[in-house]
């Protein structure tokens, strides 16, 4: 990423900070429940609809967040319309995504926009979700120093620039379902390195500007500015260290063994799918826990989401090999934190 690049994510940031048009401002209390997705990207059904295979998961949790009692936050690319026409996304998705998407009800369903559903930005009339003030938003801001938003922001397109990403974009579409089957595509997470410059960037933005920063775009979940595959190598050296310093025989160690066994095998199924990311500080210096990454919902087998209920954060992932009801495809990756402890570290500590 150019110096110039990494200054147009800061400008656009420190924007949302003051701007007053296309942000919407809500309260956080002790017992608010939102659910953020993000990078759905439905498609058409066919050969390069990369949600496809999610649909069913997808389903499944939007039923138990709707019965549940939470709200619902699109963080942006919930309509891939850059492939696909809109036409053609509610033909196929009409009566099964977007009707549960819509049975939350407009006061509990906030839309941001993307780069991928930019046109929201300007067209709202035809918005086929209804949202909260039939309107889309750039950013959300919850209380005074969480910041949602799609996470593409710094890039300088102009609409002449989308449409030409469009047609070259839905052009590769006739080619992508050939380049798949012969090893060329990846409906996982990217493995570039144009993410992760991205998501450095945000981050030493939310650092300095003592904010909690919830967005999507790169479709690499990361939980308090931590990676999957960093904090599972935490867990390791700390369960390690526990059971060398157990007597033999502890009644704990055949529990710590199984759970250091468990999460060896997550670490290698990390590994094995490229997702050996880099830390986004330094020489192994300590993250501040300011940024998070909600994913997508085009992972292999599942989704990804973040939860706030009940002053905690967390990061879930709907599993599609865990069978079909919530309590087993349900979950908890990371562990959760507090949104007051979060607030204390961030905010306060830095004054």
């Amino acid at each position: 990423m150019n110096d110039r690049t990494y200054k147009n994510i800061h400008a656009d940031l420190d924007r949302l900070l003051d701007s007053q048009s296309k942000i919407k401002r809500l309260e956080l209390t002790a017992h608010s429940k939102l659910a953020f997705f993000s990078d759905l990207h439905l498609g058409d059904g066919k050969g390069c609809d990369n949600i496809a295979h999610n649909e069913q998961i997808l389903a499944l949790a939007l039923n138990y967040y709707k019965d549940a009692g939470f709200a619902l936050v699109l963080a942006g690319d919930i309509e891939e319309l850059w492939q696909f026409s809109l036409k053609s996304i509610l033909h196929r998705y009409g009566n099964t995504i977007i009707h549960l998407l819509n049975a939350f009800g407009p006061q509990r369903l906030i839309r941001i926009f993307g780069n991928h559903d930019i046109r929201w930005h300007k067209k709202i009339d035809s918005n086929p979700l209804h949202v909260l003030d039939d309107t889309a938003y750039e950013a959300i801001h919850l209380d005074d120093w969480i910041l949602v938003t799609h996470g593409h922001q710094g890039s300088r397109l102009t609409w002449l620039k989308i449409l030409l990403r469009i047609l070259l974009v839905r052009g590769f579409r006739l080619i992508e379902p050939t380049a798949r089957r012969l090893g060329y595509g990846n409906i996982s997470a990217p493995q570039s390195q144009i993410p992760r410059d991205r998501e450095k960037a945000i981050y030493q933005w939310a650092k300095k500007n003592r904010r909690l920063v919830i967005c999507g775009h790169t479709h690499r979940a990361i939980f308090a500015s931590q990676h999957y595959i960093r904090w599972l190598e935490e867990q390791i050296r700390d369960i390690a260290a526990k059971l060398e310093d157990l007597p033999d025989g502890h009644p704990d160690s055949h529990a710590l063994q199984e759970l250091l066994l468990h999460y060896e095998s997550e670490w290698r199924t990390e590994k094995k799918r490229g997702r050996d990311y880099a830390a986004l500080e330094e020489d192994d210096t300590e993250v501040m826990p300011c940024y998070f990454n909600i994913g997508s919902g085009l992972y292999r087998r599942g989704i990804t989401c973040i939860e706030i209920e009940n002053g905690l954060i967390r990061l879930v992932k709907w599993s599609s090999e865990n069978g079909t009801t919530a309590e087993k495809s349900r979950q908890l990756l990371w562990n959760e934190r507090s949104l007051a402890e979060l607030k204390n570290k961030i905010v306060k500590s830095m004054q």
